[in-house]
């Protein structure tokens, strides 16, 4: 017997939410249908989710279910452009930080400032697009595994373009090692080192590979438009 639950569901959906937001990005806004199945019951013959079958869509183990969910692209961004990636070296990016962002309302009212913990987000999400061109996609996540020796400087303020780089310094079987930091107007804002670890949804759920292609191919689209003007600074350099 089949459970569906809809967005405003009861305990468990919330609960296998959470679960599945630490495997995969959902869509902002989108009304999560998820599907909880026993354990041996035939992926094959289940119902249909949207387009795609339940095999094109992430799976986790809670509490003796298979529990699917909506896989899509990331879309709390925050890098507007990537204008310097050399693959197994370092990555340069920049966002624009603007009165439109939704936090600054809150942080802080009379005195909006970008939280530190997004230019850290905006630090990793760079260093994950160095790692992700330097190993030609061969992983659908890039997940921040470790963050050491953080120090910010001064506020992020709106109107500001903060220019966020990273660079490789070790790197193994399953993580990369990076130095990661902000600059504003040439003063540096935030420092820190990072730990992405690597892996496939498929790793440890074979039946996840059609999710994990799936992803790596939104990916590739995303990078093409945050990194359009690549060919242009090559050709002037």
């Amino acid at each position: 017997m089949d459970w569906i639950f809809s967005s405003l569901g009861c305990f468990w959906h919330f609960f296998a939410t959470a679960v599945l937001l630490l495997t995969s990005p959902m869509r902002r806004g989108e009304a999560c249908i998820l599907v909880v199945r026993r354990p041996g019951s035939s992926v094959e013959n289940g119902p249909q989710l949207g387009s795609g079958s339940l095999q094109s869509h992430a799976r986790v183990t809670l509490g003796g279910f298979w529990v699917f969910g909506y896989i899509d692209a990331m879309r709390f961004t925050l890098i507007d452009q990537i204008v310097e990636l050399e693959p197994d070296s370092h990555v340069s990016a920049v966002k624009v930080l603007t009165n439109a962002e939704e936090y600054l309302a809150e942080h802080f009212p009379g005195f909006p400032v970008m939280p530190g913990v997004l230019t850290l987000e905006a630090m990793t999400q760079a260093a994950a697009w160095l790692v992700r061109l330097s190993e030609d996609f061969a992983h659908s996540m890039i997940v921040l595994d470790g963050v050491r020796n953080v120090r910010y400087g001064r506020f992020v303020e709106p109107g500001s373009m903060l220019s966020v780089s990273a660079e490789i310094f070790r790197q193994n079987e399953q993580t990369t090692d990076l130095k990661a930091w902000g600059r504003v107007d040439g003063q540096t804002i935030v420092t820190g080192r990072l730990s992405l670890r690597r892996f496939n949804l498929a790793d440890s759920e074979p039946e996840a590979a059609g999710a994990d292609r799936a992803i790596v191919e939104r990916l590739r689209r995303q990078f093409d438009l945050l990194s359009h003007r690549l060919p242009l600074l090559a050709k002037n350099a």
